[in-house]
């Protein structure tokens, strides 16, 4: 056999092996500060948005990242923003592929 053919070969298994291995290796990630969010000025409380129904709120509010919510720091309005923005597992190839923009992550409201 020629030589970049078994060069071809190898480089084809080990990229194979890697992305085998990324599919099994988990990792967790946790929401990213650019994270949206809902400011409740009046309570100094912040609110994700799926939880947003449920809550109890003021005119005070306003659209913010969960960056400036804790710089601000304010505090979750109820159980169910705290596990919203709870750290989930994921396998490695995943969370590389929400993190290039290629997939979409659990926090994208």
């Amino acid at each position: 056999m020629k030589t970049y053919i078994k060069r071809y070969l190898v480089g084809a298994g080990i990229l194979v092996a890697a992305i085998a291995i990324s599919m099994v290796v988990k990792i967790e990630v946790i929401p990213p500060d650019h994270t949206r969010l809902i400011l409740e000025r009046s309570s100094r409380v912040f609110i994700s948005p799926p939880c947003f129904n449920q809550a109890v709120i003021s005119n005070n509010l306003s659209e913010s990242t969960l960056k400036k919510a804790k710089e601000l720091e304010y505090i979750a309005d109820s159980a169910c923003t705290e596990q919203s923005l709870t750290a989930v597992h994921k396998s490695l190839l995943l969370a590389c592929l929400e993190q290039i923009g290629l997939s979409k992550g659990n926090w994208n409201w």
